[in-house]
């Protein structure tokens, strides 16, 4: 696998058999723990495989792809596109909060509707 330029991959996940993974991926945890890194090191090594993924940004609060307070799924360009952030089609969901506390169900539902 090859390192994207601009992230720091840490060994362990040059250890992932890409190969086994199916279906939709949740990357969970606590703050500041490198999910993100993670979700977007996990996006360009299945495309560089040849593999369809898309990236759905579930965080409220500091959004990647869309505005805090939504969710935004983006879809890549094409065949062969392995940029990050994808710059396909993209659908966001309001969720109205830059917190799921509270808001759980709207966070649920959204990324249930984007991720269809």
């Amino acid at each position: 696998m090859t390192e994207p330029a601009d992230i720091v991959i840490p060994s362990q996940w040059t250890h992932l058999d890409l190969s086994s993974l199916r279906g939709t991926l949740m990357v969970i945890g606590a703050s500041d723990t490198g999910k993100s890194t993670l979700a977007r090191y996990l996006f360009q090594e299945l495309r560089r495989a040849g593999l369809w993924a898309a990236y759905l940004d579930g965080d409220v609060g500091q959004s990647t792809l869309g505005l805090p307070t939504t969710m935004t799924v983006a879809l890549p360009s094409g065949p062969g596109d392995e940029r990050f952030a994808p710059r396909g089609p993209r659908a966001t969901y309001f969720v109205g909060s830059t917190t799921p506390h509270g808001h759980m169900l709207p966070v649920v539902v959204g990324a249930y509707r984007l991720q269809q």
